[in-house]
């Protein structure tokens, strides 16, 4: 799957870059194609940060690094530890940086903010690490990041920068307005309180790993998406009563234009101060 992921992305660059072609077609591959591509390939990372790809650790860490090869920058490797985290230490401060920072929910708020804040959503989830919680070096991430810019420089010699900025723009598209990234806002901005976490059950799972099961997802994160929707059949009695989220691309209008929601629409919680 993996493989023809990143086929299909790099194949549509290398066409970019070698056929002439009018800016509303650059632009419009990026979305429907590229950002598609690019947002399958994030959850693709996802799904291999729990080891459910490969029979070894080390053969997950490596096809992470080639899921990430048309993503452009090195991330696979420390998204892993961003995620663990994210999932034993949900909504702690200091530790789960899939929480907005203070500051970045105090500012963007009201429906103008808002719809900034949305379209800029893969910046901050780049950066925000960085700013609350960084990580040493390792092997991995230095290895992580040789294979991702020798991939960048063989493209770069041989089709130029036409590549990257397809990439790049997908890449702004799959984390903000494209219809799967609602899945960003629904997992755990909080529509119905005190419920925390939102599973989807839509069609928009088939492109990305069953992402949406994701109460059942973090109940269970060793089971692969594949199977999540056997989990799901399996214990009705722990799901079906449960909110759920109708539409990702709903959840991403339903934010902007809800006034009570924003970044602080997050269940934050103290860090344990004897750990």
């Amino acid at each position: 799957m993996v493989a023809m992921q990143v086929g299909i992305h790099v194949a549509t660059a290398i066409w970019l870059a070698t056929n002439e072609h009018s800016w509303l077609t650059f632009i419009a591959v990026s979305y429907f194609i590229g950002a598609t591509m690019t947002h399958w390939l994030f959850l693709a990372i996802h799904e291999i940060s729990h080891d459910l790809a490969m029979p070894t650790k080390l053969g997950n860490t490596l096809l992470g690094m080639v899921a990430n090869f048309p993503i452009v920058m090195p991330y696979s490797v420390v998204f892993k530890s961003y995620h663990l985290a994210h999932h034993s230490n949900q909504g702690t401060e200091g530790l789960d940086t899939d929480v907005p920072h203070k500051a970045e929910a105090k500012f963007f708020r009201g429906t103008f903010l808002k719809t900034i804040w949305v379209f800029s959503q893969i910046f901050f989830y780049a950066l925000r690490p960085m700013v609350i919680k960084q990580l040493p070096p390792t092997k991995m991430m230095g290895l992580n990041w040789i294979t991702q810019f020798t991939f960048d420089y063989i493209i770069y010699i041989n089709f130029g920068m036409t590549p990257f900025y397809y990439w790049g723009l997908s890449a702004v598209f799959a984390g903000s307005i494209h219809p799967v990234a609602g899945h960003f806002i629904s997992e755990h901005y909080v529509f119905h309180e005190p419920q925390e976490t939102y599973s989807y059950y839509g069609p928009l799972n088939a492109i990305a790993f069953n992402v949406g099961y994701h109460n059942e997802h973090h109940d269970f994160l060793n089971v692969a998406g594949s199977n999540l929707h056997k989990l799901k059949e399996m214990a009705p009695e722990f799901y079906d009563n449960l909110e759920v989220t109708k539409s990702w691309p709903g959840t991403i209008i339903d934010f902007i234009l809800d006034p009570k929601m924003n970044g602080n629409r997050r269940i934050r919680r103290e860090p344990d101060k004897n750990e």
